[in-house]
């Protein structure tokens, strides 16, 4: 019986210790100070994340409406699911404003030097430092709200097999892959300067004989292919306007039924044109 006991007492710790754990692990907390400069960085940060913001929320509040619209008069309950999570969603927007103006206008009229700013969570903190703590505390909050807004006004919209897509976060992986594929190009460039000295010889010693005239043919197809390769980069160095112009907006509803964009048609084919012109461009070089 004691044994149990022990057991139990052991149970309830451990998941005491783990629920403290997951609480702490997700704790949204104030900014860290330590000077003067660290701070303009972060009240830089956050002025950028509100233009980002202040730029989908013209578009955002459009669809969203639109989606309202549609609940209201088609499902209640998705309306029901949907609605308070965009208040907030349009509330957190507002608060980081908020706050955001308040911290700059302390920052505007306070002197702070690095020596008044350093050890933010020391108990002797100056009256600027509090507030900075807990204005900053609050913008954090604020964006977490925003976030689990949009993530649940999502969930929403799964009921009825629709999605919120950002341009932004949906085109990111293609950065990823333009990084990717010019890597795998440069590591043609050897070959390249071996065919061009190849190239240079053969017109100089006899521009006119069967080898140099298969050269030139080579050097053609190669200039063709290399126009080929950028011009797939610079589709990809602009996927976000280009996308962005296709949907007139900086985020859609994405709905089961509808069709791909041209933009994500266009990445897919692209994508493996790309990868076949540079097998292509490898054999015309090894065979030089």
């Amino acid at each position: 019986m004691i044994l149990k006991k022990v057991l139990l007492l052991r149970v309830f710790a451990i998941a005491g210790t783990l629920f403290l754990f997951s609480n702490c692990a997700g704790k949204v907390k104030s900014w860290k100070i330590i000077d003067r400069h660290s701070l303009d960085v972060k009240i830089l940060e956050t002025n950028e994340w509100m233009n980002k913001r202040n730029d989908e929320s013209l578009h955002l509040n459009k669809i969203i409406r639109k989606e309202l619209k549609y609940f209201i008069d088609n499902d209640m309950r998705i309306y029901n699911r949907i609605n308070p999570h965009y208040e907030v969603f349009k509330k957190s927007i507002y608060e980081v404003d908020s706050l955001l103006k308040v911290l700059q206008v302390i920052v505007s009229k306070q002197p702070l030097t690095s020596s008044e700013l350093l050890n933010i969570s020391d108990e002797k903190k100056s009256d600027i430092k509090n507030i900075i703590k807990v204005k900053s505390l609050e913008i954090s909050r604020a964006k977490n709200k925003y976030n689990k807004s949009l993530k649940n006004i999502n969930k929403g919209l799964k009921k009825d097999n629709k999605k919120l897509i950002f341009i932004e976060d949906e085109v990111s992986s293609y950065k990823v892959t333009l990084f990717k594929i010019r890597y795998k190009r440069s590591q043609l460039n050897q070959e390249f300067e071996r065919f061009n000295k190849k190239a240079n010889m053969a017109f100089f010693y006899n521009s006119d004989s069967f080898y140099s005239k298969q050269i030139r043919k080579t050097s053609k197809e190669l200039e063709q292919l290399n126009k080929n390769l950028d011009d797939f980069e610079y589709f990809l160095s602009d996927i976000i306007e280009i996308a962005r112009k296709e949907v007139g907006s900086s985020a859609y509803i994405f709905n089961k039924n509808d069709k791909n964009k041209k933009y994500k048609i266009k990445y897919k084919n692209g994508l493996k044109q790309y990868l076949i012109n540079l097998e292509e461009m490898m054999r015309h070089l090894n065979s030089a």
